[in-house]
């Protein structure tokens, strides 16, 4: 068993750095004075890194001068010569450093085993504990993680592949598909690492429109996902899922007429739906934690390609007493990390506020978003849904449903427009040439009009 630190590593170290000052900056980018088990060593490394301006001499004398005097009150220029004797050579300075920062490592392991304990003694829900036990030990292992830096020269190589792969496609998908073609088009899938926010106000069909996207992944594509529902149950989401796979009205679905009338299409759906790796929950009183939480374990016991959370509205709070900016921008910045970690596309539908039904058109926009700031900053892509026969019941677009690209990273911002089937609870490709031309008193927003 090994101590969680080293004292001859550290005295390494701070020698090399002032027996071979050019040695300074790589060193620094390694460890930082945290890393050191001795607070002296932590406030040696401070000065010495403080002083290489590449304009002032650092040998030990210097460096003695500039501390001044010791936390305990003696001299450092005593010190600072016994570590200079026990530095063996400079030029292993950088073996030191790796044995600092594993040990550095060892410490904060010991801590979390503590805080995991604590939490273990506690009050709180088991499912909070595990939640927090979680976010304490991946704090140590992002700890671990590399900077990500890398030189552009040494990236070329990746990136010339990436574009020989991107020109092999030859236009297909490099994501996965929404259901709609001309928005595959213009997204080109959902990708692993996306944030997409599907918002609209009530009745527009954001739920309709994210299940079409669900079905298309998991019954088309065989992808693997999850919805977590906090608006419907799970036996609302499999009634619309059967009714858009089978062509069946939704309300004969309901009132059970539909077993005895469109019993083959329901075998048929059935069928489908059965091989389809989906998971749906549909249980209140989740937060962005604990979503990460039974997230990460799902992709790691079963694998997870995309999640859908219906909506962020109702996930609570992470503490007692948030304000709704808070809860949404904690929810939203979550969303994020948990899309970047998982390498999978988050689908978060959200509701818009009401401020647009005060406006003659009403078609959303970024603005309309609730607390729309943090979502700005977080969303990669937000798609808004809204159908004109809502508020115009004698609209030349009956039927037709507009999913408006309304804030996207490298991707143009456009109105892509599709058939609503409501009793069939789905959304599907326009054919083209079917778009009713517009009435003066009502037409829709250019078809490339961006925000």
């Amino acid at each position: 068993m090994r101590d969680p630190y080293s004292l001859e590593a550290e005295h390494g170290v701070l020698g090399a750095m002032m027996m071979r000052p050019d040695l300074i900056a790589d060193i620094s980018a390694e460890i930082t004075a945290a890393d050191f088990y001795f607070e002296d060593h932590g406030d040696i490394f401070k000065t010495i890194v403080g002083m290489d301006d590449g304009k002032t001499g650092i040998d030990i004398v210097s460096v003695a001068d500039k501390i001044g005097v010791l936390e305990n009150g003696d001299s450092p220029l005593a010190y600072l010569a016994e570590i200079h004797k026990n530095t063996p050579s400079a030029a292993n300075a950088m073996t030191y450093c790796r044995i600092i920062k594993e040990r550095s490592l060892d410490r904060l392991l010991i801590e979390a085993a503590k805080k995991v304990g604590e939490l273990a003694y506690s009050d709180m829900p088991t499912a909070d504990k595990v939640a927090q036990a979680q976010a304490v030990v991946l704090s140590v292992d992002g700890a671990m993680d590399e900077d990500g830096e890398v030189e552009i020269s040494d990236y070329l190589h990746d990136y010339v592949e990436i574009q020989q792969q991107r020109h092999d496609m030859k236009g297909m998908l490099n994501g996965l598909p929404t259901g709609l073609t001309d928005l595959d088009s213009a997204v080109m899938g959902l990708k692993g690492g996306q944030l997409i926010v599907v918002a609209g106000r009530a009745k527009m069909g954001k739920t309709t429109f994210a299940m079409t996207m669900v079905r298309q992944m998991v019954v088309r594509a065989k992808k693997r996902g999850a919805v977590i529902s906090l608006e419907m149950s799970r036996a609302e989401l499999t009634d619309r899922m059967v009714a858009a796979e089978g062509s069946i009205p939704l309300a004969k679905l309901k009132n059970g007429e539909a077993a005895s009338e469109y019993g083959a299409e329901m075998t048929a759906a059935l069928g489908k739906i059965n091989g389809a790796g989906l998971t749906i929950l549909d249980r209140p009183g989740w937060t962005m934690t604990k979503v990460r939480t039974w997230a990460r374990k799902r992709k790691r016991r079963r694998g997870l390609d995309f999640l859908v959370i219906d909506h962020l509205g109702l996930l609570s709070p992470e503490t007692a007493g948030q304000t709704v900016l808070q809860k949404t921008s904690e929810a939203t910045m979550n969303a994020k990390l948990l899309a970047k970690e998982l390498d999978i596309p988050v689908i978060l539908l959200c509701q818009l506020n009401r401020a647009l039904e005060q406006r003659p058109d009403k078609r959303p926009m970024p603005s309309d978003l609730r607390d729309s700031g943090t979502i700005e900053q977080d969303a990669d892509i937000v798609l808004f849904v809204y159908r004109d026969e809502v508020y115009h019941p004698d609209t030349p677009y009956k039927g037709i449903a507009e999913i408006i690209i309304g804030i996207a990273r490298d991707v143009e911002c456009k109105t892509i427009y599709s058939v609503y089937e409501g009793q069939y609870n789905r959304f599907r490709d326009l054919a083209p040439g079917h778009l009713p031309e517009p009435r003066e008193d009502n037409e829709p927003r250019k078809r490339s009009r961006g925000f």
